[in-house]
């Protein structure tokens, strides 16, 4: 079998004897660097090399534009903002929002050589459209911001494409729309007279548009990689193959049929295929390892032709720590990572991004004083701990407990000085001091950024194990350069938040460049590094469906429709690119490994990609030679993985800390916490740990049910102590909208509900409630109730041995039957509840991690409404699924057919013991059993540190 560039470079060097000047134009840069060492073991004379280029890097030369950095262009947009704005200009900051989103859509449109002014026409007419109210009422001011807005799309374009022209500069679809315009007014002569354009697959109307012009002006050849499979899948009883898709349009707009060369591989070659299911991503990563050896002793030559081939490559990190050195003393084993490691996933970004977020909170605060919660989260950064612990070994460790001890939610930057000086050393406080910025300038964050880096660079060392570590810094240091460039050269300087934006948007558009050897060894890479490269073994990682192909929508201001209508990009387009990648990549290949995650609750689910369920029902019919074999392994995880165990015991702190939690209170959440892991219990409740806070454009998990949460207590504050009337809650629904919009406003800017995931989270909660209040009138029909309380706390004391201990409940809501005064306690959960999911087969089973958690709290709640209420009856105690509402009101069924009020005995003897164990000093914190809990557990990265 000939590679695909082999059969490149022979077309070469036939041709080289013309002596014509040559360009090879490829859709990546790695196939230049293997084609050229072909070329060299084929060439045995003095041999004029072509000139190579990626499309990118052939198009830029040939523009009369220079590249503008992306970052400059957002400053040239927020002046354009601010001429057509005046004094309603928004700040730097919030304009920083729009501006990728804006500049994705110009670059969209250029590409793909639409009219500009009739797709914002367009885009503004479809938005009036949404924003026109039925009823007629007038526009509110934020709906005419926002059409405003959309009405001055095509003004930002226009000027923005006006101010670049003049600088002789452009962002990238517009040097390519400028050269295309350049060919239609007056064809220029290239430098070059035969052109080979290898490998193309799926190409903008703007690139179509110029190797068109090259096809009829100049000598060129197109080499096509390509499989019978999908280029004709209907002479294989196919209705049609995305991967084909774009490249018979190019064959057929260009008029190339036949094409060079068209194989037949898919469905002729003997392949080993293998698709192996396993759990967790780490399971994949240690399963590659174990594969590499079981080639080995099978004889295969596994560095001569190999490829690890990532579908997500935040697995990187993983399988490098997971791939150990096999072979024997005389030959190592050797791997070369073909692909850069995001620098968004580093302990620099993360450090970065999280000091910038507490320097912006303390300035935003006007007491200049900092969250503790944090600064323990930054001091608690690998790179600050080892700065720390390079200054006293035990510097870290310190610090996080003092700053711990102090009990408060926020310090000034003296009274930090006065607790670090008290334990530890003045060098310790003087590296400390330079991350205590409390005002809002870049120039200080940016000073201060520099003068830590002495420390950086000690605390890495030469240490082999830090090597990864050292680039970070090379790079984020370049980055940190740049930012101080864009802040000299902005015409008004930006404050902290405008920094936070770009630095993030840098951090995800940077790359760390593994250094190696790319001709040599293992080949680790990406999807988008394997295009035009052929491996006889290959064992890809992460072949589930929302990663490969991503699920992921375009985020763009231009609706869906309308890019359809110009031909823009859509979703569909990029599955179907990533179809060629998949199917091009196994076409050659002899030994196929093909692993995908089994977990369910991870991203892609536990379902297997679509490529996979294609290759299984469509292929596999046709093609008798290939060897498949479907199984799931089990991959056992080492010490030094989530299974190590990790022990902490009750020295006199802790249990002083305990004492502590006995006089403030147990929650149900906090006894949970205990249940299902000790040392989650042991960082969040003692130590107050905080999981690090992150910057999210949307709404969480978490947030989403407490906005519901305070939407329906504000519909039935009023109702309090009084009978709930069916007329004015009805009313209140009326209001939903205002008092959701309310509520929300408090977690994010009102103006982003209107578009994406945000605009549906909104209206999901707005279902929440409506189809709760409208559920809640049909039951007060039928059983009118006095509302008791909302959000209402409650307390009770347990003594356990000698130790008093208070427990604590909220709840949601408290009523009263009007017919028989029957109390009823009821927790909201936005989240499904079946009824099923609060069984209780054993009473045991409420201490067994994860298992009964609800159960547990509505027991808890049920418990503490009897002790401080002083009655034997239990109030009937349950769950309201806002999400399925039509199951009603779900109350636990207990063993034995028990009633609430008989179990809570046995609920009272299981929660004794539960808080015996909880004081006892014998008894040491440890870390859950259940990988599943590890696997989502905010703390997961300090236990594994």
């Amino acid at each position: 079998m000939e590679k695909f560039l082999d059969q490149v470079a022979s077309a070469i060097v036939e041709n080289s004897e013309n002596n014509l000047k040559t360009a090879v134009i490829f859709p990546n840069k790695r196939s230049e660097i293997f084609l050229k060492n072909i070329l060299k073991s084929k060439i045995n004379e003095t041999f004029w090399l072509p000139d190579f280029f990626t499309i990118d890097e052939f198009i830029t030369s040939l523009s009369d534009l220079g590249v503008m950095d992306p970052v400059m262009l957002y400053f040239e947009l927020y002046e354009i903002h601010k001429e057509l704005n005046a004094s309603d200009a928004r700040s730097l900051e919030d304009f920083l929002a729009w501006t990728p989103m804006m500049l994705g859509d110009f670059n969209d449109i250029d590409l793909n050589l639409s009219d500009a002014k009739e797709v914002f026409l367009h885009t503004s007419e479809a938005k009036a459209i949404q924003e026109w109210n039925l009823d007629r009422k007038p526009l509110t001011d934020m709906q005419r911001n926002y059409l405003a807005f959309y009405n001055s799309l095509f003004d930002y374009y226009s000027l923005l494409n006006i101010r670049l022209k003049k600088q002789g500069v452009g962002y990238k679809g517009m040097l390519y729309r400028s050269l295309f315009e350049s060919l239609e007014n007056a064809p220029p002569k290239w430098n070059w007279d035969l052109y080979y354009c290898v490998g193309f697959n799926a190409l903008s109307r703007s690139e179509r548009a110029i190797f068109s012009h090259l096809q009829k002006h100049y000598k060129t050849r197109f080499f096509w990689d390509v499989d019978d499979w999908y280029m004709n899948p209907k002479s294989h009883g196919l209705e049609q193959a995305e991967a084909g898709r774009f490249i018979n349009s190019l064959v057929s707009e260009w008029k190339l049929d036949p094409i060079e060369w068209p194989e037949s591989l898919l469905l002729t070659q003997e392949k080993k295929l293998r698709f192996v299911g396993i759990s967790r991503r780490i399971g994949q990563a240690k399963y590659v390892g174990q594969q590499i050896i079981k080639w080995q002793a099978e004889g295969i030559d596994t560095e001569e032709d190999t490829a690890i081939v990532l579908a997500d490559e935040d697995l990187l990190l993983p399988l490098l720590n997971a791939l150990e050195e096999t072979g024997d003393n005389d030959k190592k084993l050797r791997y070369n990572i073909s692909m850069g490691l995001s620098l968004s996933a580093g302990p620099l970004a993360q450090l970065s991004l999280q000091w910038v977020e507490l320097c912006k909170r303390v300035a935003e605060g006007g007491s200049r004083k900092f969250p503790v919660a944090l600064l323990q989260s930054l001091l608690n950064n690998t790179l600050i701990r080892l700065c720390l612990n390079q200054i006293d070994s035990n510097a870290s460790n310190l610090v996080l407990k003092t700053l711990q001890d102090a009990n408060t939610s926020h310090l000034s930057k003296q009274e930090i000085e006065k607790i670090i000086r008290g334990c530890c050393d003045g060098e310790v406080f003087g590296f400390i001091d330079l991350l205590l910025i409390d005002n809002n300038e870049v120039k200080t964050f940016l000073s201060n950024y520099i003068r830590l880096s002495p420390y950086f660079k000690k605390a890495i060392g030469s240490d082999n194990k830090y090597l990864l570590l050292k680039e970070q810094m090379i790079e984020v240091m370049h980055l940190m350069k740049k930012m101080d460039h864009y802040f000299v050269h902005s015409r008004e300087g930006f404050n902290l938040g405008a920094f936070q934006k770009i630095l993030s948007q840098l951090f995800r558009a940077s790359q760390v460049n593994l250094k190696g050897e790319p001709l040599q060894g293992i080949q680790i890479m990406g999807m988008l590094e394997t295009r035009n490269l052929d491996f006889k073994n290959i064992i890809l990682l992460s072949a589930n469906e929302g990663i490969l192909p991503k699920s992921e929508s375009i985020d763009s201001f231009i609706p869906y429709d309308i890019r359809s209508h110009y031909k823009l990009a859509l979703p569909h387009d990029h599955a179907d690119v990533y179809s060629y990648y998949f199917y091009r990549l196994i076409q050659r290949a002899e030994k196929i490994t093909i692993l995908f995650n089994t977990e369910s609750d991870a991203l892609g689910g536990g379902e297997k990609s679509r490529y996979l369920l294609q290759l299984k029902n469509e292929l596999l019919d046709i093609n008798k030679k290939i060897d498949f074999k479907e199984r799931v392994a089990q991959i056992p995880l080492s010490i030094t993985e989530l299974d190590q165990e990790i022990t902490i015991g009750k020295n006199t702190d802790i249990m002083a800390g305990l004492k502590k939690l006995a006089k403030k209170g147990f929650s149900a959440s906090s006894l949970n916490d205990y249940i299902n892991c000790k040392l989650k219990f042991y960082y969040l409740r003692l130590l107050k740990l905080r999981p690090t806070d992150t910057l999210n454009n949307s709404i969480e998990s978490d947030t989403f049910g407490t906005i519901v949460h305070a939407t329906l207590e504000d519909l039935y504050k009023p109702f309090i102590g009084n009978t709930i009337s069916n007329d004015e809650l009805k009313e209140g629904l009326d209001d939903i909208d205002s008092l959701l919009s309310l509520n929300f406003s408090r977690y994010i800017p009102p103006h982003e509900l209107k578009e994406g995931k945000n605009y549906l989270i909104y209206n999901v909660a707005k279902q929440y409630v409506k189809q709760f209040v409208e559920a809640d009138l049909k039951q007060l029909k039928k059983t009118p109730r006095k509302l008791l309380g909302l959000e209402l706390s409650c307390d009770s004391k347990l003594t356990v041995g000698s130790q008093e201990i208070r427990l604590t409940g909220n709840f949601d809501r408290i009523d009263a039957s009007q017919k028989d005064d029957n109390i009823r306690i009821i927790d909201y959960k936005t989240g499904r509840v079946e009824s099923s999911h609060i069984k209780l087969k054993e009473w045991t089973d409420l201490l067994a991690p994860s298992k009964q958690n609800k159960t547990f709290q509505l027991l808890m709640y049920a418990y503490l409404y009897t002790q401080s209420e002083k009655t034997s009856e239990a109030p009937d105690t349950g769950i309201y699924s806002l999400r399925n509402y039509r199951s009603g009101f779900l109350q636990p069924k207990l063993p034995d057919e028990a009633t609430l009020t008989e179990g809570l005995d046995a609920f009272e003897k299981l929660l004794t013991g539960l808080l015996q164990e909880i004081f006892d000093p014998s008894e040491p914190f440890t870390k859950t059993e259940d990988d599943r809990i590890c696997t989502f557990c905010d703390y997961k990265d300090i236990c594994n540190r």
